[in-house]
């Protein structure tokens, strides 16, 4: 589980710093090595929002 916490943590930490790319492929990470985490729903739901902040990242950059 140290391992696992320790991936929620760098991907919040990049979430944090506006690198969603980051946070997206940590969160993936996380689903494919440990999909019946105890931090798997936490990490699908952030993994959401973070996508969502790449998407809206992409077509504000598209419109400048």
């Amino acid at each position: 589980v140290g391992a696992q916490k320790r991936l929620i943590e760098v991907a919040a930490k990049a979430g944090a710093a506006r690198q969603p790319e980051a946070a997206v492929r940590l969160y993936r990470t996380l689903l494919a090595k440990y999909p019946d985490s105890p931090f798997a729903q936490f990490a699908r739901e952030n993994m959401k929002l973070e996508e969502r902040r790449l998407v809206t990242a992409r077509d504000t950059s598209d419109r400048g």
